[in-house]
């Protein structure tokens, strides 16, 4: 497993191992690449038993435009990324290091989750698509 820096050095991402001993692409760049790939989301809706497979995807593309555009604004404004990522279990009050995290914007189905190392440093483990 490695980390790479994803956004300003305030946002790094897991990249995991795959079995061939190689390196896959990181977390961040993995998901994004699913929740935008139009087939992906198809097949995942139909496996998921979605009524209306064509708003589901449509819904998703935008969802993660607007994670990336959430992510990218923070960063280069110097804005705080707790903005985004809150703490994984509502009853942590208080945020400590090192602790679980989502990020989570309302209405948005995507949440990408993370360990937060630092003040404003958090590092990308993985992500999912909210289905309730």
């Amino acid at each position: 497993m490695k980390i790479v820096s994803i956004f300003a050095q305030q946002l790094y991402s897991f990249v995991y191992q795959i079995d061939d001993g190689s390196y896959n692409t990181d977390e961040y760049d993995r998901l994004m690449g699913l929740w935008t790939d139009v087939d992906y989301l198809r097949s995942y809706a139909k496996e998921n038993n979605i009524l209306d497979i064509n708003k589901f995807v449509l819904d998703r593309l935008e969802d993660a435009e607007e994670v990336q555009d959430l992510l990218e604004e923070l960063t280069t404004q110097h804005n705080p990324l707790e903005y985004y990522f809150t703490p994984l279990y509502d009853h942590e009050t208080r945020v400590k290091i090192l602790s679980l995290q989502k990020g989570k914007i309302n209405q948005n189905k995507l949440r990408l989750y993370a360990i937060k190392i630092d003040d404003n440093c958090f590092v990308i483990t993985g992500g999912a698509i909210k289905m309730s």
